[in-house]
């Protein structure tokens, strides 16, 4: 399994083993909703930003999360196992770290906070989906004033793995604080716990209505 674990604002660090992610996929699914994360999107032909949201699913038999933001024609989104959570986690916190300090020193700054590889992506237009294989997704911090810092998502560019004549290029993700907190909520373990016991339950009660 190739793994490299990347110093904050360093080199790339691989999302899970590809092989990892690809043997989950051959697991039977069993994919719910898991939570929803308001954003902002920026849109390059317009150089304008948008509301918008990221959907969270998580695959119950796979032990999978699929990461999926909204844009103008459809969704992008990645795949992520259990293994790369606690290395997400810890990137939000050093957004919060970073932005108390930011603050505190009345400076503003845009640095990369981490880099990681998808091993397999997901885009959509209208109703048509495409598979891409792997591209790279950063987390920055990026300071707007001296007060207003937000968590900026990038994509790389994302190519059709059986057609390479498709590409698709990713807008620009911005959790500002508020954003930020909720997605460092819902990715907690404790979330989850609560979650994964509320959903268990309501699927006994469905089960005993027949």
């Amino acid at each position: 399994m190739k793994t490299r674990i990347a110093m904050f604002g360093m080199a790339v660090f691989l999302l899970s083993g590809c092989g990892t992610i690809k043997e989950a996929l051959n697991v039977e699914s069993e994919e719910v909703s898991f939570a929803r994360v308001p954003t902002q999107r920026w849109e390059r032909s317009v150089d304008t930003f948008f509301e918008s949201y990221m959907t969270i699913r998580y695959d119950l038999k796979r032990k999978t999360y699929k990461f999926l933001m909204r844009e103008s024609l459809g969704y992008t989104g990645f795949i992520a196992d259990e293994t790369f959570m606690p290395t997400l986690r810890s990137s939000i916190k050093k957004y919060f770290e970073w932005r108390e300090k930011a603050i505190s020193d009345s400076v503003t700054l845009t640095k990369n906070i981490i880099s990681f590889e998808s091993p397999i992506g997901y885009w959509s237009i209208g109703d048509n989906w495409y598979t891409s294989g792997p591209y790279v997704i950063s987390l920055e911090f990026a300071s707007q004033t001296t007060e207003k810092h937000a968590l900026v998502m990038k994509q790389s560019e994302m190519g059709d793995l059986f057609n390479s004549y498709l590409t698709h290029k990713p807008d620009m993700i911005y959790f500002d604080y508020a954003a930020a907190t909720v997605l460092d909520s819902v990715l907690s373990i404790e979330y989850f716990n609560k979650w994964e016991q509320d959903y268990q339950k309501q699927k006994e009660i469905n089960a005993s209505f027949k």
